[in-house]
Order: structure tokens, then C-alpha cells, then sequence
């Protein structure tokens, strides 16, 4: 994995080893501006409460070759919100269209921050989600510093073994077969 690789080398340097633990420490500030962005749009799924529970999906990568279908994300979006969860599509603002496509293809509400998060409002979102659905991306990992259930879609020409997130219980990778 990457982050063995990296650490050899590290190590070899003499850096202290801190291990091969991901952290993210959320402040006060990250929670209060989730939970903001949660309340932006009452009513999505019925619900106004920013505690609701809901799963992230995070369809951009800056690399257009690691982007998994969006009609797939909307997909997994639909099936979600099928069993309560609701909705929320997360991205940078250069990933508008793509969320933007996963947004017209789900057959419900849906909360779309693309573009409207920071790192850490980010982090917290994820922190609080029941789970993350992301591409093989850095949101991936950000969602494995919060310790946040996810699956992460890895490219066809991907290598989940190298780079997805170590914790294989709580993050779990997935290679679609290739279209």
C-alpha cells in the first residue's frame, strides 16, 4: 500500500514513525458548518433535522478516468434513500456538472454542496454520515481519517491494493467491471 510506501521511505530519512493511523482533528467550526450546510435546504427527504441520518456521495475525482458512472451514483443514491438515508452529494466546484448529473438522475431529494464545503465542513459531513460512497480519490481518504463507513469505487485500471484505505473492514473497495 502507498502509505507503507511512503512511510519506508520516511522512516529511512528518520522521521518519527506516528504509524499508519489517518487522523483529521475536527474543530468546534467544522460541526457548526455541517451543520449548516445540512439545514441549507429543509425539507430534503421531509427532514429539517441536520442529525437525520444520511449518506455522502462524492461522484468527482480530479482525474476523469477514476469518475464512476454517475447514472451508478444515482443508483446507489436511490437505493440509500430507500432505506431512509438521506441524500448528499458532495464534490469541489470544478465537480458541479458531475454532481450536478448524479443530482438529475436520482428519483428523490437530493442536497448537492458541491463547490459549498471546505476541508474540514467536509470532514465533518463525513464524520457524521452513516456512510460515504466515494471515487478512489482524496475525499476516500478524508472520509478514512474521520473513521467514516465507506465504500470507495476504484477505477478499472486501479489498484485498490495500493491505494484505498487501509481499515478493509470499515472502508470497503470495489472495482466495477469496466464498461
Amino acid at each position: 500500500p502507498e502509505v507503507e510506501r511512503l512511510l519506508t521511505v520516511t522512516r529511512a530519512g528518520g522521521a518519527r514513525d506516528a504509524g499508519l493511523d489517518l487522523a483529521f482533528p475536527l474543530q468546534p467550526e467544522n460541526r457548526d458548518a455541517a451543520r449548516r450546510l445540512l439545514c441549507r435546504t429543509p425539507g430534503v427527504d421531509g427532514d429539517d433535522d441536520p442529525a437525520a441520518r444520511y449518506a455522502c456521495l462524492h461522484p468527482g475525482a480530479s482525474r476523469p478516468a477514476n469518475r464512476w458512472d454517475p447514472a451508478a451514483f444515482a443508483a446507489v443514491g436511490d437505493h440509500l434513500a430507500a432505506r431512509g438515508l438521506r441524500n448528499v452529494l458532495t464534490g469541489t466546484a470544478a465537480e458541479r456538472d458531475v454532481v450536478a448529473a448524479v443530482a438529475h438522475r436520482r428519483r428523490g431529494p437530493t442536497l448537492d454542496l458541491a463547490g459549498r464545503t471546505s476541508v474540514g465542513s467536509l470532514a465533518a459531513l463525513f464524520a457524521g454520515a452513516a456512510l460515504v460512497v466515494t471515487n478512489d480519490t482524496g475525499a476516500a481518504h478524508l472520509a478514512a481519517a474521520v473513521r467514516a463507513p465507506s465504500v470507495v469505487v476504484v477505477a478499472p485500471d486501479g489498484d485498490p491494493v495500493r491505494w484505498a484505505p487501509l481499515d478493509r473492514e470499515r472502508h470497503r473497495a470495489v472495482v466495477p467491471p469496466a464498461a
